[in-house]
């Protein structure tokens, strides 16, 4: 087996990313080539023809026209049956709306890389299943429909006591089968029901609310509590969770945001002043965000 890393893996923002191949590596006995950038002749076509035999390309952007889609494209064409996972920067970010698109790539951001691309990197070795087995050409929709599906079915060709083995394990990934949960969707209520029932399964007693209406769970004491927040940027989000945390100064915190910035995470997690917050970057693995409290 051998692992690709290439583009700008250096940036503080891609540190994590590359701890992961290194140890995808040293886990699982596969090799790996790097490569700082594309450009300047590192990467010319006779090196590219050494890549014939790679089993999986971690691409870390760090800005945009780092690498071109020809680029990318050149890589495919030499292993065809690699997946290729594309990790975009905070300078790229709504980039895949208004620049160049990689197809038959899966794209992350470094949070989304952390609930859900390390996850499937590691299945993908482990198992040769998962997200990155799928068609390139599945979209992220179309997998989470699959993977219900064969979850699906699994869980009808089952024993009895092979079903209660499985539901004791989902209750176990709380951490205890008490836990209770809060959740806050803000405007999205489907969202809502979806997080509800999630950590219902799970085993955790759960209760939708609003932020402006917290007197209505004076007699609900949650271990976590999980915010659905419509942008992390503003003002008015940070005075939500100061009066979360001051109705409920023990709870784990989670914070649901579409493609967080390096900066907004680093404040929420470390300098807000709230406590224990993790940041979870949508769309986000469900076992992820419902799994053992952090």
């Amino acid at each position: 087996m051998k692992i690709f890393l290439g583009g700008g893996r250096s940036r503080e923002e891609f540190r994590a990313v590359e701890r992961d191949v290194w140890e995808a590596a040293e886990r699982f006995g596969a090799s790996t080539v790097a490569f700082d950038a594309f450009d300047g002749g590192a990467l010319d076509d006779s090196t590219a023809r050494t890549l014939f035999d790679v089993d999986f390309f971690v691409l870390c952007r760090s800005f945009p026209n780092e690498f071109s889609p020809a680029d990318v494209e050149r890589l495919r064409r030499i292993a065809p049956l690699a997946p290729i996972a594309l990790v975009a920067g905070t300078l790229c970010e709504g980039e895949n709306r208004t620049g160049a698109t990689f197809p038959g790539t899966r794209r992350f951001y470094p949070e989304t890389w952390r609930s859900t691309g390390r996850r499937e990197f590691f299945r993908f070795f482990a198992e040769s299943a998962g997200l990155f087995v799928a068609s390139p050409l599945e979209t992220w929709g179309d997998w989470r429909v699959a993977e219900a599906r064969r979850e699906a079915k699994r869980g009808r060709s089952e024993t009895t006591s092979e079903t209660t083995t499985l539901n004791s394990e989902k209750t176990a990934k709380l951490g205890t089968p008490a836990e209770s949960v809060a959740i806050f969707p803000g405007g999205d209520a489907a969202l809502g029901r979806l997080l509800r029932d999630e950590f219902a399964e799970r085993g955790a007693s759960v209760r939708l609310g609003a932020v402006r209406r917290l007197e209505r769970f004076a007699d609900f004491s949650p271990t976590r509590v999980v915010v659905d927040a419509v942008d992390l940027a503003a003002a008015s989000l940070l005075d939500e969770l100061r009066a979360i945390r001051t109705a409920f100064p023990a709870a784990a915190l989670d914070v649901l945001g579409f493609a967080p910035r390096r900066d907004e995470v680093d404040f929420l997690e470390q300098k807000s002043g709230l406590g224990a917050v993790r940041v979870v970057a949508k769309p986000f693995d469900v076992d992820f965000l419902t799994g053992a409290a952090f």
